[in-house]
């Protein structure tokens, strides 16, 4: 069991990485090749990367618990990401307020926490067992 939390750690940060690529390619092939502007291009790219992960989560992070795709289940995904965001938006303010922490210091514990915000969030709300 433990090893299996562990995995599912690695590979929902790891497996982030897709997510952006696809984000950023989304925005560069708006903005560069199709001559779309900074903002829509930066939104759909942020709306790909999230579908994309949304898809790596259920079928190779989570792959264990057999579920399907569905828009509930995509919507419990945006709320995990916008909850996320949150915390690190929280956290920064914070820092920004009430600390001297460097700025890098505190995007690492931000983004940190937000993360782990994200996995539990995933793990026992988006994608857990017997959804479907």
């Amino acid at each position: 069991e433990l090893i299996t939390t562990m995995f599912e750690k690695l590979a929902l940060y790891g497996l982030n990485t897709g997510g952006l690529i696809v984000d950023l390619g989304v925005a560069n092939f708006l903005i560069y090749l199709l001559s779309y502007p900074l903002l829509i291009s930066g939104i759909c790219g942020l709306l790909a990367g999230t579908i994309t992960n949304y898809f790596i989560h259920l079928k190779i992070t989570f792959k264990k618990n057999q579920l399907t795709a569905s828009w509930k289940g995509f919507g419990k995904y945006l709320q995990t990401c916008l909850i996320g965001a949150f915390v690190r938006v929280g956290c920064l303010a914070l820092f920004n307020s009430f600390s001297g922490t460097s700025p890098l210091i505190s995007l690492i514990v931000a983004t940190g926490l937000s993360f782990g915000v994200n996995y539990m969030l995933s793990r026992f709300y988006v994608f857990r067992s017997g959804r479907n």
